[in-house]
């Protein structure tokens, strides 16, 4: 495969690499790449699709059921996640493994290992094109699988960083300025010269004070200018005036007198630029 990737230009997936699902119950979702084998197979980790609950089709004789045909939101597989599909399911028998804090479970053919679903697909169900949503990455680093625990990841679609941005380093409490941007990475000049480092997304955040007049560059309220009014770990409270009735798409807005007010992710793009 070394020698492919070398003299033909094709890039071949990695352990440790994130690629999207092509088609299936996951398509478009983003996986982690936990093995590869010989045979051309890879196993992925992914935000698990608990099955969704039978219902009883009126058309189809008393008690028959059919699936619902809805695809559920991805979630963390735990216990409480697991007692509802047995329950839904009426189902009786599974296997589980738990070592303390770490659950194994095989259920319904499909196999949990630490809150993370790992399947596996051929390699032509996969592509190396990744657009990694916030809310997959959050929950990838709230999984309590070790190979994503210490895991780089993609930067969230979401997300709007540039090259020369004043940044917070979370994992080291420093500030720095960001002077390239990679896949997986950034690379950020440390403040008191400290020199260069690759911080992971996961470690970036804007960098933010209250009081500074700012500009959402993401989502709904994309444009939307105001000033800083509130900080914590993960939001930023901004108030402006309002030159929209309707406002939605993933934020939290109240209008009052043109007045508006409303606090969104703090890496969907406030910037003082």
């Amino acid at each position: 495969m070394k020698l492919l990737d070398m003299d033909s230009g094709i890039k071949f997936p990695s352990v440790g690499d994130c690629v999207t699902v092509r088609h299936g119950l996951y398509k478009r979702d983003v996986g982690y790449i936990l093995s590869i084998k010989n045979w051309g197979q890879v196993t992925l980790l992914l935000i698990p699709c608990p099955p969704p609950p039978p219902e009883v089709g009126p058309s189809s004789g008393k008690g028959k059921r059919k699936w619902s045909g809805t695809c559920p939101n991805p979630t963390m597989f735990t216990w409480e996640v697991l007692d509802n599909v047995l329950l839904t399911h009426s189902i009786t028998q599974y296997k589980q493994e738990d070592n303390g804090t770490k659950m194994t479970c095989v259920l319904l053919g499909c196999t949990f290992k630490n809150s993370l679903e790992c399947r596996t697909f051929n390699l032509s169900a996969i592509s190396l094109t990744v657009s990694m949503s916030n809310n997959t990455f959050f929950l990838f680093q709230c999984a309590l699988h070790p190979e994503t625990r210490h895991a780089t990841f993609p930067c969230p679609s979401e997300w709007k960083f540039s090259e020369g941005e004043c940044v917070f380093v979370r994992s080291l409490e420093k500030q720095g300025i960001i002077k390239a941007i990679w896949a997986n990475s950034v690379e950020v000049n440390l403040e008191a010269g400290e020199g260069l480092m690759h911080i992971p997304w996961s470690a970036l955040q804007k960098c933010v004070t209250l009081s500074n007049f700012t500009k959402v560059t993401s989502r709904a309220l994309w444009g939307q200018k105001g000033w800083v009014t509130g900080l914590t770990s993960q939001l930023v409270y901004i108030t402006g005036w309002s030159k929209q009735e309707d406002l939605m798409g993933g934020v939290h807005a109240g209008v009052l007198d043109n007045v508006l007010k409303v606090n969104i992710q703090l890496n969907f793009g406030p910037t003082t630029n």
